[in-house]
């Protein structure tokens, strides 16, 4: 994913590039980005949690974002360690809000992969209105375990 600022950079490093507009090319590919949330780092109380961006691919302070006018593909949750909770915690996925990517789910229903609401298709892609920090919302009690990763792929706009 490049900002239009390395875009312009990169269709100007040489002759060759600019013949092909090569930063451009390379934006108008299919991105993947990956959110971490773990209990044991982040906490379990009732809140929105921004995910974390573990590799800082993008230079964001650790939150994974998505950029204004991007297309959300399609999306799946790996977990890592099971979700828990004593008082019915559940999870949701959000960036336009907290539960467009996937609405609130039992704790302990999050296991092994999930999916998301988008999943390859026009009608469940889901479209950023703005920059967007990818989160999970912790929501009807608090949760005692889990560990995720969030896994989306996205065509920037």
């Amino acid at each position: 994913m490049l900002t239009a600022a390395q875009r312009y950079v990169i269709n100007r490093i040489n002759a060759k590039s600019r013949d092909v507009i090569l930063g451009n090319l390379l934006s108008n590919q299919l991105n993947a980005v990956k959110g971490l949330y773990d209990f044991a780092v982040q906490g379990g109380a009732v809140s929105t949690i921004n995910l974390d961006d573990v590799n800082n691919e993008f230079g964001t302070t650790g939150n994974v974002v998505v950029p204004n006018n991007s297309v959300v593909w399609s999306g799946v949750i790996d977990t890592i360690t099971q979700g828990a909770t004593s008082a019915s915690g559940t999870f949701s996925i959000g960036l336009n809000t907290t539960t467009d990517l996937k609405a609130a789910t039992a704790a302990a229903s999050i296991t092994g992969l999930v999916a998301l609401v988008p999943v390859g298709t026009a009608a469940t892609a889901v479209k950023m209105t703005a920059d967007r920090t990818l989160t999970t919302s912790i929501a009807t009690g608090a949760v005692t375990a889990g560990k995720f990763n969030v896994y989306l792929q996205f065509w920037q706009g």
